[in-house]
């Protein structure tokens, strides 16, 4: 997630803050609910191939995937540059077509991202 104002940042410390005092469950997490009441001021994005979105659809679960993703739509985003350039990972490749008809058929942004983690050392 990303803070575009003042208010979003906010937003982004109460979520962080819930999600590692009262969400932590081998990771810190918040329910979609949660997320909502406190959306306003962020971007946020759908996640990496781990996230709920691309595994219903790596699944298979092209219509349960297309409601999750109408469900948050100020959410979707994909770690894509083009169609042209992508990590060259076979599991993008098949989630591509589905997201770039999403983004006209849900009128839903897309933005260019890459699948980065922080990593935790001694």
């Amino acid at each position: 997630m990303l803070a575009q104002d003042e208010e979003g940042y906010r937003n982004l410390v109460r979520i962080t803050s819930e999600a590692s005092l009262h969400g932590f469950y081998r990771k810190p997490r918040v329910s979609k609910r949660y997320l909502a009441e406190n959306s306003k001021g962020l971007i946020g994005f759908s996640g990496c191939l781990s996230g709920e979105l691309c595994e219903e659809l790596l699944a298979g679960n092209y219509e349960k995937a297309r409601s999750v993703a109408s469900s948050i739509r100020i959410f979707l985003a994909k770690e894509i540059l083009s169609r042209d350039q992508d990590q060259g990972l076979e599991q993008e490749l098949k989630i591509h077509e589905a997201l770039f008809r999403w983004k006209k058929e849900l009128n839903i942004p897309m933005v260019a991202t890459n699948d980065s983690h922080y990593l935790c050392g001694d």
